[in-house]
């Protein structure tokens, strides 16, 4: 088995050759293939060999990583703190 990927245009973005090259009778093969941007995927079978079932999962990318909070928030802290501290020295 041969898999093309292939953008809108036909062109081709990646191949995978043969695929499940060494299965035997009954046996079962997951396969994983990333090709970025492709539109289409096309199988060439050749041989006498026989499928029976393929299934297809599309997944999507991780979600970017939280925005860390900025050291402005951490000099506001500081300086809150530090207004504290004198407010305390003023009392006593």
């Amino acid at each position: 088995l041969t898999v093309r990927f292939r953008d809108t245009a036909g062109n081709v973005i990646d191949s995978f050759n043969n695929v499940g090259a060494n299965t035997g009778d009954r046996e079962t093969q997951l396969v994983s293939f990333s090709a970025v941007n492709a539109e289409i995927a096309s199988f060439e079978f050749r041989g006498s060999g026989g499928i029976d079932d393929i299934t297809f999962n599309a997944t999507t990318p991780p979600p970017p990583p939280p925005v860390p909070v900025p050291a402005t928030l951490a000099l506001l802290a500081g300086g809150l703190i530090g207004l504290g501290v004198l407010a305390r020295r003023r009392k006593a």
